[in-house]
């Protein structure tokens, strides 16, 4: 109750306090692994959260049943495709497929 008027001045809608204190955090080596250590645990949940929700507009209008889902129908499909419908979870596979060699160097 103590801090009640920070919290609320930091979670409002216009607000970008809260974005700018995580930002100065993450701009320093130590602050950002702080950070991680404290995001870790939250964010599988928030990212399956994001893509299942991406993967249901995406779904809605261009997969089959499951029935439907053949391996011809996989050798097919291409998330490329999908790409404005669900670009979190088309970032994802990318960093995915990526080497770490050439994420280092900047190359896919």
């Amino acid at each position: 109750m103590k801090h009640w008027e920070y919290r609320n001045e930091l979670y409002k809608e216009e607000s970008k306090k809260l974005s700018e204190i995580l930002e100065r955090i993450s701009s320093n080596a130590l602050g950002k692994e702080k950070l991680k250590e404290s995001i870790l645990p939250h964010a599988l949940e928030i990212v399956s959260n994001k893509v299942v929700d991406e993967m249901d507009l995406v779904q809605e209008e261009n997969l089959p049943g499951l029935e439907a889902i053949t391996p011809e129908f996989i050798k097919t499909w291409r998330v490329s495709g999908h790409q404005e419908k669900a670009p979190f979870l088309f970032n994802i596979l990318l960093a995915a497929a990526k080497t770490g060699a050439g994420i280092r160097e900047g190359k896919e």
